[in-house]
């Protein structure tokens, strides 16, 4: 899913995640290693707090199959809403590679 940050997201993959035999794939983005970094440390205390896990077993290849079928996909493409600030943001064009990368 996308959207898994935010107030109605975090709510969403809760309820999702308290089904069973449901899987909840969220992806989260951020410009370089280290803000990525602080973004995942950040999201683990929200989803701790909801009481969600921290971890998956899940393969790239598996989450960029699941990322496929998203209806922003154009060819091996996926354009990507990235929040600058509350009120602004702007589309970036991310490859499937891309995805795999940042998966690593």
């Amino acid at each position: 899913m996308t959207g898994a940050t935010g107030f109605l997201g975090t709510e969403l993959a809760a309820k999702f995640c308290r089904m069973q035999d449901v899987k909840v794939y969220a992806l989260v983005r951020a410009e370089n290693r280290a803000s990525r970094r602080d973004t995942f440390v950040a999201l683990g205390r929200v989803l701790s707090g909801l009481g969600l896990p921290l971890s998956c077993d899940a393969d790239a290849d598996s989450i960029i199959s699941l990322i496929m079928n998203d209806k922003k996909v154009a060819g091996d493409c996926i354009d990507i809403a990235q929040a600058d600030e509350i009120g602004k943001a702007h589309l970036e064009t991310w490859t499937m590679e891309d995805i795999r990368s940042a998966l690593k």
